[in-house]
């Protein structure tokens, strides 16, 4: 008597983990998959083209970024390459 009750509990288990897939298939399709992953992936798709259409073009710096660079016109030509400076110093021809 055990081993039915044991058979028909598989059996009803199986059953009703079917019956929930098909379930859960059905309100997925009834509904237009438009909650979690869809919804999300389409507002990052519509933030991503509202993004790129206020950038500016590639060759263009923008303003705020101008004075955040520290090396601007800091450094003169001189200063960048000492050894040149010793190569003529010590080269006598």
């Amino acid at each position: 008597m055990s081993k039915l009750v044991w058979l028909v509990g598989i059996i009803l288990l199986l059953v009703g983990l079917i019956a929930g897939y098909f379930f859960g298939q059905s309100q997925g399709e009834k509904n237009g998959l438009e909650r979690g992953y869809t919804k999300g992936y389409l507002q990052a798709q519509l933030d991503l083209q509202q993004k790129t259409s206020q950038t500016p073009p590639a060759g263009e710096i923008p303003p705020s970024a101008v004075p955040a660079n520290p090396f601007s016109g800091s450094i003169k030509a001189e200063e960048i390459n000492p050894i040149q400076k010793a190569k003529e110093a010590l080269n006598p021809f």
